[in-house]
């Protein structure tokens, strides 16, 4: 996307009414342009997905732009309802704490633009629920200010599987080491019966 224009000054010395109407109505015109261009920007970006499929799928979408979320789809909107804070499951400082969806999407766009792919995926759990989300951000475009695309999408069944998944391995394992410290006494113990002397009977 082309950079923004600053728009230009009224011309010095203005006289009478028509001179006015025409810069007013070359504003308007020249705002109305900007606003036509980002529109585009964003249908361009969006239909890289399918706004439809965004819309019925369980994946929450929202498309950022400079300090403010210029898109979202009707998954990110019931997200964002919810109580925060949102903490990421890699940060075990607890540093990246975010109030809300909002505010946790806009602070990681921006690191997103600082990342050389310009693709940044990481994991975040709401601490007022046990909802966990994969959030992936994506730079769509280098405009000025660029568009930042974030998906989300909910795990915390899969992590939740991911965790039962490791407490039976580790239950099997114990167990299997239970049997072979089993097995391992049992043959210690009739190794050593049958090496001990045999005491002749009393008579």
């Amino acid at each position: 996307m082309a950079r923004r224009k600053t728009r230009p000054d009224a011309p010095d010395g203005a006289k009478g009414n028509e001179l006015r109407d025409k810069y007013s109505e070359l504003t308007r015109k020249y705002a109305g342009a900007v606003a036509a261009l980002e529109r585009r920007s964003d249908e361009r970006v969006v239909s890289r997905f399918g706004w439809l499929g965004l819309q019925a799928t369980g994946t929450a979408f929202a498309l950022l732009r400079g300090n403010s979320i210029v898109l979202t789809n009707r998954r990110w909107k019931q997200l964002a309802l919810g109580d925060g804070p949102w903490r990421s499951r890699s940060d075990s400082a607890g540093s990246k704490s975010y109030p809300d969806l909002n505010a946790l999407a806009l602070s990681e766009a921006k690191a997103s633009l600082s990342v050389e792919s310009g693709t940044v995926t990481e994991v975040f759990d709401r601490a007022s629920s046990d909802t966990s989300l994969e959030l992936r951000f994506e730079v769509a475009s280098s405009g000025d200010p660029p568009t930042v695309m974030a998906l989300a999408t909910d795990v915390t069944e899969r992590l939740r599987r991911e965790q039962e998944l490791i407490r039976t391995r580790e239950a099997l394992l114990q167990k299997e080491h239970l049997r072979v410290i089993g097995e391992l006494t049992t043959s210690v113990t009739h190794e050593m019966g049958s090496t001990s002397p045999r005491r002749a009977p009393a008579p």
